[in-house]
C-alpha cells in the first residue's frame, strides 16, 4: 500500500476532481436554499417531534406555533442562512490550497458535512423515515470530507479507496431500492424516463426495475478486484446520466429562465455521483487523466480511450 504525499502528481488530479464535485454540490445547495426551499419545515412543523418542546418549554400552543408568521419567518431565515453558508463554501472550495489555513478550512468542511448530514435526515423524515433516503446522500455528504482529507492529510491509498467505494455503493444501493420498487417508486423517476425516452408508463416502470437491478449488481462488483473497473466505468456513466436527467427531462425552452433556475442545481449537486467513481478508477487503476487531452486530439480517440478505460 502506498501513502499519498502533497507532492504526488496523481493526488493533484484527484484533488481537482473532488474540488469540482464539492463546488458543484455546494453551489447547487446554495441555490436551492436561497431561491427555492429545503425540508426544514418537515421537522420544525412536525407535531410528533416537537409538540412537547413547543408547549412544555416554549409555552405556546401547537396551533399558535405552526400558524405564527414569526415562526415561519424564522424558519425561512434559517433556510436562507444555510444558503449563504453553502455559497461561501462553494467559493472557499475554489480558493482552498494545500498547506494554507489548514485548521480553519478543515473545521469549515467538517461543519459542512454536519449540515449536509442534517439535511439528509430532514429528507429522510420527509420520506417517512426511509433509511434508504438518508444513505442515498452518502456520496454528497462524503465528498467534502474526501476533499479536505486530500487537501491536507496523508493516508493509505487502499483505505481511502475503500471509503470512496462505500460511498458509491451506498448511493447506488439506495437509488436502486427506489428504482426497483422496494420503497415506493418516486413519480419523478417515472416522469424522467417517460420524458427522456418517450415511452409509455408501463415501460418506464419496467425500465426502472432493470435499472435498480443493475444498481445492485454494481454495488457488488465495485468491491471485486477483477470486475471493479467495468463496474466503476458504468457507475460513472450512470451517475452522469441520472444527474443530467433532472434538467433534460424537465427543461422547457418556452420558459427557459424559470426551468433553468428550477432544475440546474438538481443536476450539478449530483456531480459527485459521477465524479467519485472516476476518482476510484484513477486511484485503483492509475487512469491517466492528464492524457485525456492527448486522446481527444488523436483520430478515433474516443473509441480508443473507451477501450483503454474498460480493459481488464
Amino acid at each position: 500500500m502506498t501513502t499519498f504525499s502533497l507532492q504526488d502528481t496523481r493526488r493533484s488530479y484527484v484533488l481537482l476532481l473532488l474540488r469540482i464535485a464539492v463546488f458543484c454540490l455546494l453551489a447547487g445547495r446554495a441555490w436551492q436554499h436561497l431561491f427555492w426551499d429545503a425540508p426544514f419545515r418537515t421537522v420544525l412543523w412536525s407535531e410528533d417531534l416537537l409538540q412537547w418542546f413547543v408547549e412544555g418549554t416554549l409555552g405556546y400552543s401547537w396551533q399558535s406555533y405552526v400558524t405564527s408568521m414569526r415562526t415561519d419567518a424564522i424558519i425561512q431565515g434559517t433556510i436562507r442562512g444555510f444558503g449563504v453558508f453553502y455559497a461561501l463554501g462553494a467559493v472557499l472550495t475554489l480558493l482552498a490550497q494545500p498547506g494554507k489555513w489548514r485548521r480553519g478550512i478543515s473545521l469549515f468542511y467538517y461543519v459542512t458535512v454536519g449540515a449536509l448530514t442534517l439535511l439528509s435526515l430532514f429528507y429522510m423524515k420527509e420520506k417517512f423515515y426511509q433509511w434508504g433516503q438518508f444513505f442515498e446522500y452518502a456520496s454528497q455528504v462524503g465528498a467534502p470530507l474526501l476533499f479536505v482529507y486530500f487537501l491536507y492529510r496523508s493516508f493509505r491509498e487502499q483505505r481511502m479507496l475503500l471509503a470512496i467505494k462505500v460511498m458509491i455503493g451506498l448511493t447506488f444501493l439506495c437509488h436502486g431500492l427506489y428504482a426497483f420498487g422496494y420503497y415506493p417508486r418516486p413519480g419523478a423517476f417515472v416522469d424522467m424516463v417517460i420524458n427522456i425516452l418517450g415511452v409509455q408508463e408501463n415501460f418506464a416502470h419496467k425500465f426502472l426495475v432493470m435499472a435498480g437491478i443493475i444498481d445492485f449488481v454494481v454495488v457488488v462488483l465495485i468491491f471485486i478486484p477483477g470486475l471493479a473497473k467495468p463496474a466503476l466505468v458504468w457507475a460513472f456513466i450512470w451517475g452522469t446520466f441520472t444527474s443530467l436527467a433532472r434538467i433534460v427531462a424537465n427543461f422547457d425552452a418556452t420558459f427557459f429562465a424559470s426551468t433553468l433556475s428550477q432544475w440546474w442545481w438538481e443536476t450539478v449537486l449530483r456531480a459527485s455521483h459521477a465524479i467519485l467513481p472516476l476518482v476510484a478508477l484513477y486511484i485503483q487503476y492509475g487512469l491517466r487523466i492528464e492524457k485525456v487531452s492527448t486522446w481527444l486530439k488523436r483520430p478515433g480517440a474516443q473509441s480508443a480511450g473507451a477501450k483503454e478505460l474498460v480493459a481488464g
